[in-house]
């Protein structure tokens, strides 16, 4: 609960331990409602890299601009009323990069609703 419920950490470091890929996964779990961690050392841990790819792709989406971690919840729903998915975070802190491209594109492969997507402003 930790990662959940605290708002200021960016950065963990558990590498050494014996954290297992359930334990992974938990931490996966818990950063779906965390905005601010970017980084996780996991080195030397039970863990094969296999069981990090979720949790790598959850970090990566924590590097965008935060409007897109809403927007891929929706998605991921099919949400009904998600169609159109206009990307234009131009004045935000965080600009979105390939990264973000290949998140929303993982998204779309099982959404159904979605019919159009643009991405604008980004470097």
């Amino acid at each position: 609960d930790m990662i959940r419920v605290n708002k200021s950490l960016d950065r963990i470091v558990l590498s050494g331990n014996a954290i297992s890929p359930a334990g992974a996964k938990l931490i996966q779990e818990a950063l779906e409602d965390n905005n601010t961690v970017r980084f996780i050392a996991l080195y030397k841990n039970l863990c094969p890299d296999s069981a990090l790819v979720d949790l790598e792709w959850h970090l990566a989406l924590n590097r965008q601009p935060l409007t897109l971690k809403a927007l891929v919840k929706r998605m991921r729903k099919n949400d009904l009323s998600l169609v159109h998915i206009a990307l234009d975070d131009h004045l935000a802190e965080r600009y979105y990069d390939d990264i973000a491209a290949r998140i929303v594109s993982d998204c779309l492969v099982k959404n159904t609703v979605v019919k159009s997507v643009a991405i604008t402003h980004s470097h």
